[in-house]
């Protein structure tokens, strides 16, 4: 388990890497990341553990920089299967 600023590194890993096996690896690694960055958050939102300020800002940092901040997800089944199989997925379970 990686802790620190190790676990820091891995934001939006879990879910960027679901994004990128859901779309047969044809977006971009940066890119799935910075969804899953933003995936992540709002689950952070929606238990309280961020602000609403800062989901909103990170949104604006990653759009500053022209990464996109979403994706359109046809199975939600399929991309939870695919992030249940990630070796870090504890982080947002």
């Amino acid at each position: 388990m990686d802790l620190g600023e190790r676990h820091i590194l891995n934001f939006g890993h879990t879910i960027g890497h679901a994004i990128e096996t859901l779309f047969n690896f044809n977006i971009l690694h940066g890119e799935a990341v910075a969804i899953g960055m933003v995936y992540e958050s709002y689950i952070a939102l929606k238990r309280n553990l961020i602000t609403k300020n800062m989901f909103e800002r990170l949104i604006k940092i990653l759009e500053y920089f022209e990464l996109p901040t979403e994706i359109e997800i046809e199975n939600y089944k399929l991309l939870k299967d695919i992030i249940c199989k990630d070796k870090k997925m504890w982080i947002i379970i």
